[in-house]
This record gives structure tokens, sequence and C-alpha cells, in this order.
């Protein structure tokens, strides 16, 4: 049984280096994680049924051929679009070419920071902020799995238990991993996080999702769906 505890208290660095860009990609990972934290099915039976669809008849009318969840969204100066589900809510903001997109389940989710909701789930996205240029000497900048375990230490530290041995995929045809992690938070509550780390043209576009750990088989297939969803416009 993965035992939680609180990480140390932290006490902040002096002022980097330059070049600026890598204090600047940190800022933005601590300022969407610090929103992230405040925002805050059964599997096996759905994929029989799944399969079971064309043998038959009532339950294929259940599992419909899969087609994208319902609206698209495209950001031509975050260099992607992707499809998010009917319902979903998002917000967006730059700077210095950076971007840092949010999508909430619901406007109350999006709006409620100052307290974790109960039932919703957010997906934030680290556009333009994170180059291979960033990351320290003993990461390989052409490895998912280095820079998710970098980035997951970053971001969780070690109040996190891994959910899921981490699995590389591609995305938009780019290479990528992700890992899902259990966290517990300041208020005693477990929650789960899905981090996506996606690296194209010496960018490292970064995905960190976060919901309570009651509400992941809730959200699991919607959150994975946008990221798998992704597309990179040049």
């Amino acid at each position: 049984m993965d035992t939680f505890q609180e990480p140390a208290s932290y006490a902040p660095p002096p002022p980097p280096p330059p070049p600026p860009q890598r204090s600047r990609a940190k800022l933005w990972i601590g300022l969407g994680i610090g929103l992230l934290v405040l925002c805050l099915c059964c599997a096996v039976t759905a994929a029989g049924l799944y399969v079971a669809r064309d043998q038959i008849p009532a339950v294929g009318r259940l599992f419909p051929t899969p087609t994208p969840p319902g609206m698209l969204y495209t950001n031509p100066g975050a260099g992607l679009s992707l499809w998010y589900p009917q319902g979903w809510v998002y917000e967006e903001t730059s700077d210095s070419g950076g971007y840092l997109i949010f999508f909430a389940s619901s406007q109350q989710v999006m709006d409620n920071s100052n307290a974790t909701p109960r039932n919703g789930a957010v997906l934030a996205i680290f556009a333009k902020v994170i180059y291979t240029s960033d990351l320290p000497s003993n990461v390989n900048p052409n490895s998912p799995f280095d820079i998710l375990a970098y980035m997951s230490d970053e971001l969780l530290g070690s109040n996190k238990a891994l959910m899921e041995e981490p699995r590389l995929l591609t995305i938009d045809s780019y290479p990528a991993a992700s890992g899902i992690y259990r966290t517990r938070g300041t208020s005693n509550s477990i929650s789960v996080v899905y981090i996506t780390v996606v690296i194209h043209n010496q960018e490292i576009t970064l995905f960190v999702s976060i919901c309570e750990d009651v509400s992941w088989p809730q959200y699991r297939y919607q959150l994975q769906s946008m990221v798998q969803s992704v597309d990179f416009i040049p």
C-alpha cells in the first residue's frame, strides 16, 4: 500500500542565470499547477460491451461507432487544436510567446478557484513554454520517458504514487509518453494526476489533468481522448 507524505516545505531558490526562457518556463508551470490544485465504469464491463456491440444489436445501439468529442478548439498561436466534450469550458492566457490553456468539465469548476470541487476535472496545456534546451543535462531530450519522469518529479515531487506503468505513445505522429499518478493534497484528499509530454520541433508540450480519485473512472476517457485528439499546427 502506497504511503503518501506531505512534501517538505519549499524554500525558493535564488533566481536562475540566463537564458530567461528557463525561468519563464518554470514560472508558467508553477502558476499552472497552482491553479490546477485549486481547481480541482467499470472499464472492464464497458470494454466487454463494446466488443459485443456487433454481435448483440441492443448493445450495438448503446455503443455506436466512435465520433470525435463535440467541440473543436483551435489556437494557431499555441500551435495546436483538439476536440473537447460538449459542456466543457476553456480559458487561455499567453505571455512572451508561451500559452497556458485550461479546460474544465464545467464553468463552476473553472470559477471555483478557492476550493477543490467534489466532482469535476481540469486539463491544463503548456504550449511553447518548455523546450528541449531547458532540460537538465541528465535528461535525454529525445526520450519521452525521461522527460515524463523529470516533469512528474518537478510537478509532484515525492508526493505521488504511480497508478499505472508509464506508456509510450504518439500524438499526431510525434513521440509522447503518459503517466497516471495519485497524490495527496493539503486537505488530505487524494487526487489523480494524468501527465502527458509530447516532443515536437525541439518543443515539449505538456498536458496535466487532475480530478478527485473517486471521479477518475468518470473522466478518464474524456481526458485521454482530448489529449489523443491533439493536432499540431505548423
